[in-house]
């Protein structure tokens, strides 16, 4: 009696079971594909209108052989650290102050950039941006996701030697007080 009650009861599972697996998939046959979550955080796809580049042609002059060696060994040579960093132990161990790595190799085209600011709304950082461009700079919004959000980076160049970006950056900061940081691109 006792197999008998067993094996019911393992039938009655069974269909149970298979109820509760099938009866969702008869009644809903008809509907569709279900969307499981709409939006997301996943950004739009960029609108296919032509190829843009944020970096700069070169000018005939700076493709001169000597030139271009000379710019590689400034970008290659690590700056001197203050007295002060030196003191405190804050340098890199490149020795340079920025915390820049402009000791290492690097490959492929490599520049550097002035950053003048980042903000959280766009319209800060484009009211910035026309300004710069008002002055005649090669400006450009850098939008970057952070862990606080969207973050806009107004940033002016690039240049191919750093000696050259912090030309630019002493005459922003001379010409417009702004202060700016050094960067490389991209």
């Amino acid at each position: 009696m006792q197999q008998r009650l067993r094996q019911r009861l393992i039938g009655a599972v069974i269909l149970m079971g298979l109820a509760v697996v099938l009866l969702p998939l008869l009644l809903e046959e008809g509907r569709g594909p279900r969307v499981l979550r709409e939006g997301g955080n996943i950004p739009a796809p960029p609108e296919q209108s032509g190829f843009t580049s944020r970096i700069v042609p070169l000018e005939p002059a700076d493709l001169e052989p000597d030139k271009a060696r000379q710019a590689v060994e400034e970008a290659r040579a690590p700056e001197p650290a203050t007295t002060a960093e030196r003191e405190s132990g804050s340098a890199t161990e490149e020795g340079t102050g920025t915390g820049e790595d402009t000791g290492s190799v690097r490959v492929g085209v490599s520049a550097w950039v002035v950053q003048l600011g980042s903000f959280s709304s766009e319209e800060n950082a484009s009211k910035l941006l026309a300004r710069l461009k008002e002055k005649g700079y090669a400006a450009f919004l850098d939008p970057a996701y952070t862990e606080q959000g969207k973050q806009y980076r107004v940033r002016v160049g690039p240049e191919l030697t750093r000696a050259k970006a912090d030309a630019l950056r002493k005459r922003l900061a001379r010409e417009l007080k702004l202060q700016g940081i050094i960067v490389r691109y991209p």
